[in-house]
Parts: structure tokens; C-alpha cells; sequence
């Protein structure tokens, strides 16, 4: 009960633009042709990829399905690989934003010391203002009652 598979007349013309773009390659590294089984048995019908040099064949052999699986899984890993690398370019800029943004903050720090300095600064000369003029109004006033003490 050996099944055979023989090549169908123009599976390499008739492939539809999906598969051209998509081509399988055998094991010699020639584009392998989408094939058909023309037996009558369970597979009957189910197309495959083989060896282009069928029937002296380097034993290259996939189901149809098997290969349209595997590019469906390839094209979605690389769709997650494509929104990989747009996430990794996010977290770069997010990266360089957050680094600008310590930048800003640390100079709205040196700039919120200054002002702090300067208020203590205008503080203690508002202090020592008060303070002159209340050692000038006691001295002054020291001044006055001693004249008519004397």
C-alpha cells in the first residue's frame, strides 16, 4: 500500500501570488513546487511541497498545511518582533524624556535654592534692619534722658 506522488502538470504556474511570494525551498536549494496527490487514498487530493528534482529527490517533503501553518506562525513572531522593536523605540524615547525631565527638575532645584537663599537672605537684612533701628531709637532714645539727667 505505497502511496506515490507524481506532480500535477502546472503546480509552478498555477500558484497562486501567496505561494510565489512565499516560496519553499528543498533541500538542494531550488524552489520546491506545490504538488498534489493524484492517488486514490486517505491523502488524496492534500497538496505538498517536494523536491523539484522529484522523483530523484533529496527526500524533501511538507504538507501544504503544515507550511501555511509554519508561515502563519512566522508572520505573526515577526509581527510581535515588529511591535518588540516599536516598544524598545518607546522606552527609548520614554527613557530620553524621562532624562530631560530630571534635567528640568534639577535646575528648577538650583533655581527654588536660589530663591530660598535669597528669601533667608532678605530675612536676616530685614532682621538686621529691625534690629539697627531699634539699637538706634534705644540709643537715640538712651541719648535723650541722659541729656536731662545731666
Amino acid at each position: 500500500m505505497a502511496t506515490s506522488h507524481e506532480s500535477s502538470g502546472n503546480s509552478s504556474r498555477s500558484r497562486s501570488m501567496s505561494d510565489q511570494q512565499c516560496q519553499v525551498m528543498c533541500y538542494h536549494g531550488e524552489i520546491a513546487p506545490l504538488r498534489e496527490v493524484k492517488y486514490n487514498g486517505p491523502t488524496y487530493g492534500k497538496k505538498f511541497y517536494g523536491c523539484s528534482y522529484w522523483p530523484r529527490t533529496c527526500g524533501y517533503f511538507k504538507w501544504a498545511d503544515e507550511v501555511h501553518e509554519i508561515r502563519d506562525m512566522q508572520m505573526r513572531l515577526l509581527e510581535k518582533d515588529t511591535e518588540i522593536a516599536e516598544l524598545e523605540m518607546e522606552k527609548g524615547f520614554l527613557e530620553d524624556k524621562i532624562k530631560r525631565l530630571k534635567e528640568q527638575n534639577l535646575s528648577l532645584m538650583m533655581w527654588l535654592k536660589n530663591c530660598r537663599l535669597k528669601t533667608l537672605r532678605l530675612e536676616r537684612d530685614c532682621m538686621l534692619l529691625k534690629l539697627t533701628r531699634e539699637l538706634f531709637l534705644v540709643w537715640h532714645c538712651h541719648g535723650f534722658f541722659s541729656c536731662f539727667m545731666c
